[in-house]
């Protein structure tokens, strides 16, 4: 899949959103046709996870399992429940602090959530199939290095002290995957240093020097770092080789993605890698309530990205149905032919 520079529909004033050119997955109309199929009759009459129905419809309360403080799940969370409420969905909403994609699946298959943000190669790796309510955003995988650090490919990390993301975190298992393709943790060999830090901890010590990078998978920028881009300049690793490493299953949710050099203030743009973030909830929610997830998620677009984000380019009805490779809830898939045809 090659991807290229196109004006975002939701928030024209976001530069450098990027949208999929070439891709050979089948077209919307067959992919929602699939997920009709294959999400029929999942949907129950059970309570919503996380939440309880009123009288009236309204969700006594939805909790969304989100992420860490400074990313942009987090923030997408906090935009999300405020609308829901606005829009009577739920009387109160809470964006939960979370490790990230991994802990977002348990505390969704336990009911401590009713939806949860998840990436892509995450929610296919569970062994708990939850039900998708749309592909919301992109995500760009970034290795971090400090702007006047000598390590100009990931290569140099060989030795080097690196964060790849907090314990039960979507970026952890994903940058396993990625450095494994490119042979970083092979036993025998001059290994990267792997640890696993809440985001928080690995800026400051990539700050004080004892980390030589940290990996974070997010929209663009990452929260954290714009608040202190003028006492750190930070620049990112290009991941262009992992591409021709990958395995065919890889391939089918990691897209050869751009972080345009603005993000940074870099010298230029950086190739790196890219994952569907999908908005996911139980699938015995009950349909009426992913319908009106669908209803709220599309009317409130413009109020669901997180300043100053580029790396929201979705919430359109033409891509929030492309949840590979999860199905949509019936609900939603009901919702969306509805509008759609």
């Amino acid at each position: 899949m090659s991807w290229r520079h196109v004006p975002d529909p939701v928030r024209a004033a976001s530069p450098g959103a990027l949208r999929p050119t070439g891709d050979r997955r089948p077209g919307r109309r067959t992919v929602l046709r699939a997920a009709l199929a294959t999400a029929a009759g999942l949907a129950g009459v059970a309570g919503v996870a996380g939440g309880g129905c009123t009288a009236d419809d309204t969700l006594d309360r939805l909790d969304i399992a989100c992420g860490e403080p400074g990313g942009t799940y987090i923030q997408f969370g906090r935009l999300l429940g405020g609308a829901a409420v606005a829009e009577g969905l739920a009387r109160t909403s809470t964006a939960l602090v979370t490790a990230g994609s991994v802990d977002n699946l348990a505390r969704l298959r336990t009911g401590s959530a009713g939806l949860a943000m998840c990436l892509a190669d995450s929610a296919r790796e569970s062994a708990w199939t939850p039900a998708a309510i749309g592909r919301v955003y992109q995500n760009y995988l970034q290795v971090v290095v400090p702007a006047g650090s000598p390590v100009t490919s990931v290569e140099q990390l060989r030795g080097r002290p690196v964060s790849i993301g907090a314990p039960g975190s979507g970026t952890a298992a994903t940058t396993r995957r990625v450095f494994g393709a490119l042979g970083l943790l092979d036993a025998g060999s001059r290994r990267v240093e792997v640890s696993e830090l809440v985001l928080a901890e690995a800026i400051r010590r990539l700050r004080a020097g004892t980390l030589a990078a940290l990996v974070f998978s997010s929209g663009i920028p990452i929260p954290a770092l714009t608040a202190v881009a003028a006492q750190f300049p930070v620049r990112l690793l290009d991941l262009t080789e992992v591409f021709d490493r990958l395995t065919q299953v890889q391939r089918e949710v990691y897209a050869r993605t751009t972080v345009p050099a603005a993000t940074y203030d870099m010298p230029a743009d950086v190739t790196t890698v890219g994952v569907a973030n999908l908005l996911l909830s139980r699938p015995d929610l009950p349909e009426d309530t992913a319908a009106r997830l669908v209803d709220l998620v599309l009317g409130r677009a413009r109020d669901l990205v997180p300043p100053p984000s580029t790396g929201i380019q979705y919430l359109t009805q033409q891509t929030l149905v492309d949840t590979f490779p999860i199905s949509l809830h019936a609900g939603a898939a009901r919702r969306y032919r509805e509008l759609h045809g």
